[in-house]
């Protein structure tokens, strides 16, 4: 009786001998190739850059060419910065204040600025730093100038998004990075809750100024007419008016209330 052939199973597959070797194991044949060149990278760059710039090429075809320039440009630019001793002396620099993020957010600045933000990437795994770690180093060093870092690092990378936090430096300079954390906090919630609020105020705004002009507009329209509108009507639109105005005043009033009460509120937070 001759065994079932499996459901799926192909004539290739069922014809092919068993191998006995391991598919895990490395093939000792297999070569990696010598690093290209400069002017090879180059040559290549050209070809893919002519078919990401024709405009006669397929959509797709030209997407993976810019991708791919975008890489060899990538590869240049690593092949070109291992011969530069201005890049050797840069990773030198940055080995020695890997964990000085002051110094190293400066030195990332100075990176960025020389060879572009991107080249920070290639920085970062050179030197054995994270990439977050050296990005937000940047971000922070960025922030708060040379001539003015009263705080511990980590303390003003927490208080990096306020626009006032020079003044808050400067009243406390012993703040902890807990206390700064829950300071952002306070000012991320008060963002949203005055992003809610804007919107509603604006809302309001643009509705009742384009009913109330379209209002104006069709009085203008008809100032003869108006004498004809019986008085009660009149006097019923009136009341209303006022009635809106009266509600509108004591939402610009109580949004106004909420602004003070933030900053003694911010305090007590902060302090404790």
């Amino acid at each position: 009786m001759k065994p079932k052939k499996r459901r799926g199973a192909s004539f290739a597959e069922d014809a092919a001998p068993e191998s006995t070797t391991n598919a895990a194991e490395p093939n000792p044949n297999f070569k990696i190739g010598p690093e290209p060149t400069e002017e090879q990278l180059i040559d290549r760059l050209r070809k893919v850059e002519a078919v990401a710039n024709d405009e006669r090429a397929p959509a797709g075809e030209r997407r993976s060419a810019k991708f791919m320039a975008a890489a060899i440009r990538m590869q240049l630019n690593t092949l070109r910065a291992e011969r530069d001793p201005k890049w050797q002396k840069f990773l030198n620099r940055g080995r020695a204040v890997a964990e000085r993020l002051w110094e190293l957010g400066d030195l990332a600045c100075e990176v960025a600025i020389e060879y572009g933000p991107k080249s920070l990437d290639r920085f970062a795994v050179q030197i054995g730093v994270p990439r977050a770690t050296l990005l937000a180093a940047r971000t922070t060093a960025r922030k708060w100038p040379n001539n003015f870092r009263p705080l511990k690092f980590s303390t003003a990378m927490a208080l990096n998004a306020l626009d006032d936090r020079f003044k808050i430096a400067e009243k406390r300079p012993g703040l902890t990075m807990d206390q700064a954390r829950a300071l952002a906090q306070v000012h991320r919630d008060a963002k949203r809750k005055g992003s809610k609020l804007e919107r509603v105020v604006k809302g309001l705004a643009r509705r009742f100024g384009s009913e109330l002009m379209a209002l104006l507009e069709e009085a203008n329209k008809n100032k003869t007419d108006l004498s004809m509108v019986n008085p009660r009507l009149r006097e019923d639109l009136r009341e209303r008016a006022e009635i809106i105005h009266e509600e509108t005043e004591k939402l610009l009033a109580n949004l106004e209330d909420n602004v003070n009460a933030d900053e003694p509120r911010i305090e007590k937070k902060v302090a404790t």
